[in-house]
């Protein structure tokens, strides 16, 4: 029963890290896809985890949310004339579809 137990734990992790991974390759393909000077930024895979209802702010204190939903932020850097910047990408958590790009940082 122990070991059974274990399994199922070991799977259900395997498994909803499989599917993380399969939500950042689509929101990745979409964004490269869609967003504007996208060939000049990385879409990085670590992201931030917004509960329904919480606010939460990021680079100059851009706020996102409150969210009737749970969200995933991820983050994506780049340069193009010089420049710097740094856009969030707001993705639904169950969908993983972008809702929502805006620029927080640029110089």
């Amino acid at each position: 029963m122990k070991s059974l137990t274990v399994f199922l734990l070991v799977s259900l992790s395997i498994s909803s890290n499989a599917s993380f991974v399969s939500c950042f390759d689509q929101v990745e393909k979409d964004y490269y896809e869609n967003a504007r000077n996208a060939r000049y930024t990385q879409l990085k895979s670590d992201y931030d985890f917004i509960a329904t209802g919480e606010v939460v702010e990021f680079g100059r204190n851009v706020s996102f949310g409150p969210y009737e939903a749970d969200k995933l932020a991820f983050h994506a850097t780049g340069s193009i004339h010089s420049g710097w910047f740094h856009k969030v990408v707001i993705v639904d958590r169950i969908t993983c579809e972008i809702n929502e790009i805006q620029m927080v940082e640029s110089e």
